[in-house]
């Protein structure tokens, strides 16, 4: 019985929790807190290092309707990739892989998936029509691989991103047909 009581106070000292004071934190909460910010500035810190073009579809894939004091939509943001010259040297800079790996997601969380189809899918479209005739292999099949998702075609109308210029027209034609026939 002697043994029970300085047990018991001793259990009593390790469970105590200190009054409640202003602004105290527990350690554990601190590191949780410090942990949090760390990781939302090193975020914010690796948004400000990427380059203009992907930000632009970050804010686009985010639903953003303004960029930079701009009108930001789908046409403007296909047409500034593809034309982007990190996208169009070969090889395409990591940035601009990235982008092009990425514009196909975007497009199709934008476009393909929507209930109600948006006004601009159509003008967006026939701008990744004309990035299909382009002269960068990646442009054409990031541009392929997007209209797929957005049309959710597999067969992609016979058009291979490897083909020679001449060899690709119709199946850009058919692309173009295809297109024109949305709404």
């Amino acid at each position: 019985m002697r043994l029970l009581a300085p047990l018991l106070l001793l259990a009593m000292v390790a469970d105590a929790q200190p009054p409640v004071v202003r602004d105290f934190r527990r350690l554990r909460k601190l590191r949780d807190d410090i942990a949090s910010q760390y990781a939302s500035l090193k975020g914010q810190e690796e948004y400000a290092l990427k380059p203009r073009e992907e930000k632009m579809l970050i804010a686009f894939g985010k639903g953003e309707k303004k960029f930079e004091g701009k009108t930001l939509d789908g046409e403007t943001v296909v047409a500034t990739i593809l034309k982007w010259d990190q996208v169009l040297q070969d090889p395409p800079t990591e940035a601009g892989k990235r982008v092009l790996a990425d514009l196909p997601n975007v497009l199709f969380e934008r476009y393909g998936k929507a209930i109600e189809i948006p006004k601009d899918r159509k003008d967006v479209s026939l701008k990744l029509c004309d990035g299909l005739d382009s002269d960068s292999i990646h442009v054409r099949q990031s541009s392929f691989e997007a209209l797929k998702r957005i049309y959710r075609t597999p067969s992609g109308w016979m058009y291979v991103p490897d083909m020679d210029k001449k060899g690709r027209q119709d199946a850009i034609r058919s692309w173009r047909n295809h297109v024109r026939k949305q709404k």
